[in-house]
């Protein structure tokens, strides 16, 4: 048997392997970008849509006392957004990673605690975030000050992240947001796979907030 043939089609067969495997992963990514702004479009028009608004989220529990409700369905509510607004922004570098880790048995491991430390990130930002506002809520209340001068809250946020935006943190964080493969490089070291994964998506993480917090 002439085993020639056979060999010049082995290189093509793996290729068409590793475009099958890469069209799979981006289907499975848009898939569940897809499925999270469709679960945001059907909440957004649910009965249970102030849940998704932050604004509300405080009147909702002190009215119902259902503040533990309406925590829990708020991270829930922002979590989805994240993986609807954020995790696009990721495609290159979980790319990157999935080309990168192809190899080993525990690749899809690897890449979940990738998604879940950068999700991770965007998380406790958002509970911080509503924190925060709720703190400055309370303290407005407590202030004749400002609820006689309300416009100076809005006018410090919005001076804050306007600042920010031509701060050097801001061009160090998008500096690393834009080179994904040297990100990588420069982050995973191929050994403690788990740990490593799941630190090397909460440092991206941790950089794309940087970019977009203030936004």
């Amino acid at each position: 048997m002439n085993s020639k043939p056979i060999a010049s089609i082995l290189p093509h067969f793996a290729a068409s392997l590793r475009s099958a495997d890469r069209k799979a992963f981006l289907g499975s990514i848009t898939a569940l970008i897809a499925l999270a702004w469709l679960v945001l479009w059907a909440w957004g028009r649910s009965p249970y849509a102030r849940y998704l608004n932050h604004g509300e989220l405080g009147e909702i529990g002190r009215d119902g006392g259902a503040l533990f409700l309406a925590t829990t369905l708020y991270t829930t509510g922002w979590t989805i957004m994240t993986v609807a607004m954020m995790l696009p922004a990721t495609l290159p570098l979980l790319e990157i990673f999935r080309r990168l880790t192809r190899r080993r048995p525990e690749r899809l491991q690897l890449l979940g605690l990738l998604i879940l430390g950068y999700l991770g990130v965007w998380l406790g930002f958002g509970v911080a975030a509503h924190v925060a506002d709720w703190t400055l809520h309370e303290l407005a209340e407590r202030s004749s000050w400002i609820q006689a001068n309300p416009w100076v809250i809005g006018a410090g946020v919005l001076l804050l992240a306007g600042a920010f935006q031509f701060s050097a943190l801001k061009y160090r964080c998008l500096d690393k947001c834009r080179a994904p493969l040297s990100f990588v490089m420069e982050h995973w070291r191929g050994h403690r796979d788990y740990r490593n994964a799941l630190f090397l998506g909460i440092h991206h993480g941790l950089f794309c907030l940087g970019c977009c917090w203030a936004l």
